[in-house]
């Protein structure tokens, strides 16, 4: 979601782009550092639907926030389970499905890359809250949960300004 209120598919973001991500105050907007795009063929996504009838489809790693204000990889969520949206609201997981596509585009962002806080890599997907490239990096990495609050996010793998 960007600060205007407006929806821009994902494959419309660039750098620079002002999105909403969370603080400690709410939702605050910040500019995207980097975005990575990468096309493959024959890939096995996560395809999950919500009871609020939305969807999403992303990477088996992707990370979203779920009712215990975890950092969880979509392909770990339950069936029955509940993950946060934007508005705090809970909506329950309906189906979680691996389902290849012939061909996807997998897009990552970056964003706050200053911060080792979660909390602050935590921007919005689909209504849904969830973590940016970092947090995905650090998830792969250690293989668990993560805390918006008491973790930290590695930031070794951050690119140099430019």
């Amino acid at each position: 979601m960007l600060v205007n209120g407006d929806v821009k598919r994902a494959d419309e973001l660039v750098k620079g782009d002002l999105i909403m991500v969370m603080t400690d105050s709410g939702l605050q907007s910040v500019p995207i550092y980097l975005v990575t795009r990468s096309s493959v063929t024959h890939h096995k996504v996560q395809k999950v639907t919500l009871s609020d009838g939305s969807t999403l489809t992303a990477s088996n790693n992707h990370t979203v926030v779920d009712e215990h204000d975890q950092l969880v990889a979509l392909d770990s969520v339950p069936i029955g389970s509940k993950l946060r949206r934007y508005d705090g609201e809970l909506v329950e997981v309906l189906t979680n499905e691996k389902v290849t596509k012939e061909r996807v585009d997998l897009i990552n962002v970056m964003v706050n890359i200053d911060s080792t806080v979660p909390l602050h890599h935590v921007y919005v997907t689909n209504s849904l809250l969830s973590g940016d490239m970092l947090v995905q990096l650090t998830s792969d990495a250690t293989g668990e949960e993560i805390d918006l609050l008491w973790d930290e996010i590695d930031l070794t793998n951050v690119p140099p300004k430019k």
